[in-house]
């Protein structure tokens, strides 16, 4: 039926039944609480202001999500939004639940999110979500990109989670970009291509700009591709950055930074010739006071830097024309065959 729901007042309004309206919902205070599925229409937006919208553990999908204030919670419920529309929310959503964004709009959220049960997923099958404000703080156990969509991180927004899962169907290229003094912190693992075909790629861009991994897998799944790209002194944190069994896989440095995090003889692993690449503004590796180790090589134009206190070894035959720097600890240069190090100059 036509028309639409408004909560109003302080209290708490129960709804025990599925409606099926059209209309848009509003909510500015008070407490909208849910006792079944879908006490919103499939088919309306939510529109708050203030207030809570609790969904009492049951499902809830929204054709949008919108509005400058207010709180969502999921207690163990399903909060999905599919629309193809683009919106922001300002508000909070938080509970033991999952949070899944369908559809091919951009959904921009500015507050924060706090999903932390172990099962508890952030999930985007489409379209866009976006992280636009320091205020937007993104805590969950799992996040997963699928089906060609994207997560990105601007303006100093955060995401925490256990596990980065980039490229979670075999459907698009999917995308994860942490830029303009954005952070994402990965306490596990995070794929570049996790399931069977699948592709992945992350962006990190400008200073400031920082995703700080245990274990980075580029192209984990069998024929997935997996591509990192650091530029503009965007810097990847990790203890190991690792290539799968894929089909293609693409490191490019142009004026980005790995750095690693803990001492590991085999810190750079498993990349063929080619895979990593140093374009025009070169890269940094920054053993940032650990000893690491590689006996995978560098390509390109580029130069290559090494930073920090520690050391950082080189044991493969590596082709950059860049030239080397050394602006903090030791490059050292070992294994049969490598004094022919064919990197152009070399500046300390």
């Amino acid at each position: 039926m036509p028309g639409g729901l408004s909560k109003t007042g302080d209290g708490t309004l129960v709804l025990t039944k599925t409606n099926t309206y059209s209309g848009a919902t509003s909510i500015g205070a008070g407490t909208l609480q849910a006792d079944t599925t879908n006490i919103i229409a499939a088919s309306s937006g939510l529109s708050m202001s203030g207030g809570v919208f609790d969904l009492h553990s049951f499902n809830q999908t929204l054709k949008s999500l919108s509005g400058s204030a207010g709180a969502i919670t999921t207690g163990t419920g399903v909060l999905t939004i599919d629309s193809n529309a683009s919106t922001g929310y300002a508000g909070s959503v938080s509970g033991n639940g999952k949070m899944i964004k369908q559809g091919t709009g951009t959904l921009t959220l500015s507050g924060s999110v706090s999903l932390l049960d172990p099962t508890s997923v952030l999930q985007i099958n489409a379209g866009s979500l976006v992280g636009s404000s320091s205020n937007n703080n993104i805590q969950t156990t799992k996040v997963a990109i699928n089906s060609g969509s994207q997560l990105l991180l601007i303006n100093s927004a955060s995401l925490s989670t256990a596990t980065l899962s980039v490229g979670d169907s075999t459907t698009g290229s999917n995308t994860v970009s942490v830029i303009t003094g954005a952070h994402a912190s990965v306490t596990d693992n995070l794929y570049l291509g996790f399931f069977n075909g699948s592709t992945g790629v992350l962006n990190i861009n400008g200073t400031g700009s920082l995703v700080d991994a245990t274990n980075v897998q580029v192209g984990y799944g069998a024929t997935s591709s997996g591509t990192i790209n650091l530029n503009s002194n965007g810097t990847l944190q990790a203890e190991s950055l690792n290539r799968g069994t894929e089909r293609r896989v693409e490191s490019f440095f142009d004026n980005g930074v790995l750095r690693a995090k803990a001492d590991n003889s085999s810190f750079i692993n498993g990349f063929s010739a080619g895979d990593l690449l140093l374009n025009a503004g070169g890269g940094t590796v920054d053993s940032n006071g650990f000893n690491i180790a590689t006996n995978n090589v560098f390509s390109g134009t580029g130069k290559l830097t090494k930073a920090g206190a520690g050391v950082f070894t080189l044991t493969g035959l590596n082709t950059y024309t860049g030239g080397t720097s050394v602006s903090g600890g030791t490059l050292r240069l070992t294994g049969a065959g490598n004094p022919q190090f064919r990197c152009g100059r070399y500046w300390h």
